[in-house]
């Protein structure tokens, strides 16, 4: 049997025709039936590979190198090969069916081994292989081009709409161009109209122009007279900088000089405070103080409540602070002798290190319950006067004070006995002195008024 003459027009017709309705499904694709969610996610790369049942409808919505690579991952599970992606495209480049490519892949080898069902590809590819067929194709084509007829004349349809639609977004945008070309013209005129005025104005700017380039000459000279200014003012900084230099090494050598004394002055502290130290450890040697601490101590344990916090300036070598704890009283100790404040913490009595009188001058106001003074900080009448002054403004109403004279301990002090002690604490303004003596060393208590 010989094919019909008209064939190849036939055959030109089809293509066109299924060349309209691919753009047509590109533009408006067919509903697609969407497979069931399942409860294992694609890889990484996209494969679903646990998914072994499609729908037909599912895998021909894409074309060309979309659709190969498509249907690749879901028959075979895999991406495509370069050799097999470039055979399916070239099928389908030379008027092969989808379907074709798609049974191609199912049925080989490895898409056996897969096993993805594909339902209603049976019955399309076995017609589109024998579409084919030298003899039997003929028939077959046109049986399937009678097949798909509605499709390709609903596709058709979609086509025309496109195509209309198409058309009447083209006019509109003709339409929004004569408009802005319109406008265009309106603006081109009025460029035309303000030509003289943009010729008046480029003469202003020229003048402005010349305007600036002679401020710039005048800037120039400026310029070059504060240059020539300023190395007159270099050449008399030159002396004043030999001068800076010299100020600065005679104020480093003061600083190193003034670095000297300071450590000069703390060595001959640290002498003194070591002399103190053994003078008090040779009084403490001769004549024991402990019984007569422990009997001040009781004495003013008697004034205060139980756990009441004594401060204690001039606290030595912590032997008077131990007695206090003794009686079960709080203390706040400073000495400023070094040696005698590592003594007392040798033997676990916390002295802190710092200026007695400094130390009472940042109390509040009434806020000292009981006071413990050293006579040894009595130095002279006004550190004496100093010092009883911040005593009566720190302590409270009837607090009491305990003036410690220990004699040897400070053989310089303004203060060395009772009756002088006595004599300074009235004149202060403190109450009713009363003389605590214990062999050698005497205390004297007072309370404020």
């Amino acid at each position: 049997m010989k094919p019909d003459p008209a064939t190849p027009d036939l055959e030109s017709i089809k293509a066109e025709i299924r060349s309209a309705a691919a753009a047509a499904r590109a533009r408006a694709p067919l509903p697609r039936v969407d497979p069931a969610p399942r409860a294992q996610a694609a890889a990484s790369d996209g494969i679903e590979r646990e998914r072994l049942d499609y729908d037909v409808s599912e895998l021909t919505g894409l074309d060309h190198g979309a659709f190969v690579d498509n249907a690749y991952r879901a028959l075979l599970k895999r991406n495509p090969d370069e050799g097999g992606a470039g055979l399916q495209l070239h099928l389908l480049m030379t008027g092969a069916d989808k379907t074709e490519i798609l049974g191609n892949l199912r049925w080989s080898a490895e898409g056996r081994h897969i096993g993805a069902r594909v339902r209603r590809l049976r019955l399309r590819y076995v017609l589109a292989k024998l579409s084919r067929l030298p003899l039997v194709g003929y028939p077959v084509g046109w049986l399937l081009a009678l097949l798909k007829l509605p499709a390709m004349l609903r596709d058709q349809r979609l086509l025309q709409a496109a195509l209309c639609e198409r058309a009447s977004l083209l006019a509109m945008a003709q339409a929004t161009l004569q408009r802005q070309l319109e406008q265009l013209e309106v603006a081109q005129r009025g460029l035309v109209a303000q030509a003289p005025h943009r010729d008046e104005q480029a003469r202003q700017l020229a003048a402005r122009v010349d305007a600036v380039e002679r401020a710039g000459a005048e800037l120039r000279t400026d310029l070059q007279a504060a240059a020539r200014e300023r190395a007159d003012v270099s050449a008399a900084i030159e002396p004043l900088r030999h001068y800076v230099h010299t100020t600065h090494h005679w104020l480093t050598s003061l600083r190193e000089g003034m670095v000297e004394l300071e450590a000069a002055a703390t060595r001959e502290q640290r002498r003194a405070d070591e002399l103190v130290a053994a003078l008090v450890a040779h009084e403490a040697a001769q004549e024991s103080p402990a019984q007569a601490h422990r009997d001040w101590a009781a004495t003013l344990a008697q004034h205060l409540p139980a756990g009441a916090l004594v401060m204690d300036l001039g606290s030595g070598d912590g032997a008077w602070p131990a007695a206090l704890i003794g009686q079960g009283l709080a203390v706040a100790a400073v000495d400023a002798n070094a040696v005698l404040v590592a003594r007392a913490q040798a033997r676990g009595i916390h002295v802190a290190l710092g200026d007695p009188a400094a130390v009472l001058a940042r109390c509040a106001d009434a806020s000292v319950i009981a006071l413990s003074l050293s006579a040894t900080l009595l130095g002279d009448a006004v550190t004496a006067a100093r010092l009883f002054d911040e005593a009566r403004r720190a302590m409270a109403d009837g607090a009491p004070l305990l003036l410690r004279v220990e004699t040897g301990a400070a053989p310089a002090a303004l203060v060395n006995d009772a009756r002088t002690a006595a004599a300074w604490l009235q004149a202060a303004g403190f109450g009713e002195p009363r003389t605590l003596a214990a062999q050698a060393r005497v205390a004297v208590l007072v309370h404020k008024r």
